[in-house]
């Protein structure tokens, strides 16, 4: 079954679902769709809290991705 994460860009390591359940589970998402209206409800909130004054940079949506979680099973390195 195909699950889906959001991914946010980071300067030392580039594309990583940083999104956590409990600090500890990386959320995911069964659809695109699901993954697609909370990463909406997410942008929505950082520009509300931009323009409040409660953060530093407006958001962008560029920052952010939606991506097929890929499992490597048997993958050895």
């Amino acid at each position: 079954m195909k699950q889906y994460e959001i991914k946010t860009f980071t300067l030392c390591g580039g594309w990583v679902n940083t999104w956590m359940d409990d600090d500890e589970t990386p959320v995911l998402f069964d659809t695109y769709s699901q993954a697609e209206f909370e990463l909406k409800l997410h942008l929505q909130a950082l520009l509300e809290a931009w323009e409040n004054g409660d953060i530093e940079d407006a958001p962008e949506s560029e920052d952010f991705l939606i991506d097929e979680v890929v499992e490597h099973q048997g993958e050895t390195k």
